[in-house]
């Protein structure tokens, strides 16, 4: 395959960059992508609006969450396929990620729509926060077949070598998006209502391009005619099982954030607001790390299967002084100039003083956060599966929720902001112990 190939020709430095490269842009494309519905929300200079975007975040992350299982899980099945040359089982995999794909978007749309006064409730939403958040979703929910769809079609295509056109697929939609907001929230006054509809509107025409990639190129192996489609065990085991990981992630996360607003919201929804500007704003930072993890990812397992160890060493290192330069850089740009990006997303005076201690606040953990993510990735590489998902579990849950209880009843709104960066810095120490006793014991027996 075209890893391997670059692995032989290439430094490591070149490889990690040719790698990595793809997979932070892509990062980059969906984080703006989120960013965009904030700062045009924020042009209205509405708390209530902004802080109804904060609060259904983590539905809108549990539906990305669901797609990115059949997404990770079927570019997983998917590349091993083809570097194996069964072309009619790749078939098979690219079409039950699709027609499941759809069924899940049925799912979120019924149970969403029948369940929104209970959604809004859970998540944490006031009286002056309820219509706008649940008039997001309701959007949201309608479209979920295109969002969850993009989003597995963006993994699965690029599986098969077409990374330009994964990444297309996802820029069209942030363009899109762009060019919609400013016309449905401020021209037309639709608020987060109109900035739904331009999110669903952008997450469609991303798979209306996907979907013309795989009807139309004829050098894609992939397809999504029901005439492929199996229940077949092993497809369902191998798709599941390589993405549930992700969803358990996504999962968590979703529920860690869902129990910091509903700390958060006994404050008023200003905190709210604020939070929500902190935790977009940051996302670039986790985010990149985790797609800087996953492209280097195949040289980690291409190393390891090969029984070459001084790379293996070699790659590690180097990439962790990549995500340490990276963590620093985010740090050094959000402490100095957290007032003008948190003024980029509202004037409200309030609402921008507490976004920037916010923000100074989470940004202190971004030097060192990268090597939670790539520990957690060394040890899939090498093929451990139960201590990556435990240090999923443990992150958003284990550690995060009693720091939140602990904090808050001692230093009130402040030590509910600091509980995650807290919590943070003892998972990296943890992630690092125990990729570190791993690697050991895979060294001391080669």
């Amino acid at each position: 395959m075209s890893q391997i190939n670059t692995i032989n020709r290439k430094t490591i430095g070149q490889s990690i960059f040719s790698l990595a490269f793809p997979a932070v842009i892509s990062s980059l494309v969906t984080v703006f992508y989120n960013l965009v519905d904030l700062f045009f929300i924020g042009q209205i200079n509405d708390p209530n609006q902004v802080a109804s975007i904060a609060l259904t975040m983590p539905v809108f992350m549990l539906i990305i969450g669901f797609a990115s299982v059949l997404g990770v899980g079927g570019a997983s099945y998917v590349s091993r396929l083809l570097g194996e040359k069964l072309y009619i089982q790749a078939k098979k995999v690219s079409s039950f990620c699709f027609w499941i794909g759809l069924i899940l978007g049925g799912i979120f749309n019924i149970v969403f729509v029948m369940n929104m006064s209970w959604l809004a409730d859970l998540m944490g939403c006031s009286e002056m926060t309820k219509g706008p958040a649940s008039g997001y979703l309701t959007i949201c929910s309608y479209g979920a077949y295109f969002l969850i769809l993009q989003v597995i079609f963006s993994f699965i295509i690029r599986a098969e070598g077409a990374s330009k056109e994964s990444t297309i697929g996802m820029a069209l939609g942030t363009v899109i998006n762009i060019i919609l907001d400013p016309l449905f929230i401020l021209k037309m006054d639709m608020g987060v209502q109109g900035a739904a509809l331009a999110t669903v509107i952008g997450a469609g025409v991303g798979t209306l391009y996907y979907l013309y990639y795989l009807f139309y190129d004829k050098q894609t192996i992939l397809s999504i005619s029901l005439r492929w489609f199996r229940l077949k065990k092993n497809v369902i085991q191998e798709v599941f099982g390589v993405g549930f990981p992700t969803a358990v992630s996504f999962g968590l996360m979703s529920t860690s954030i869902i129990i910091l607003n509903n700390f958060l919201s006994s404050y008023g929804d200003v905190p709210v607001a604020a939070m929500g500007i902190t935790v977009r704003l940051f996302s670039f930072i986790p985010l990149i790390q985790i797609c800087f993890s996953s492209g280097v990812q195949p040289l980690i397992g291409y190393n390891f299967g090969a029984k070459n160890i001084n790379n293996l060493q070699g790659i590690i290192k180097l990439s962790c002084k990549i995500l340490f330069l990276i963590g620093m850089g985010f740090f050094v740009v959000l402490e100095v100039f957290a007032p003008f990006f948190a003024s980029l997303f509202i004037q409200d005076k309030e609402v921008l003083q507490l976004s920037t201690h916010f923000i100074r606040i989470h940004t202190s953990i971004a030097p060192v956060l990268g090597f939670f993510f790539f520990s957690v990735t060394i040890l899939q590489s090498v093929g451990q599966k139960l201590i990556p998902l435990i240090l999923s579990v443990v992150r958003p849950i284990v550690l995060l929720v009693p720091m939140v209880y602990l904090l808050s009843s001692t230093w009130g709104l402040y030590g509910i902001v600091w509980a995650q960066p807290i919590s943070d810095i003892l998972s990296v120490i943890l992630a690092i112990l125990l990729s570190k006793l791993t690697l050991r014991k895979i060294f001391i027996k080669e």
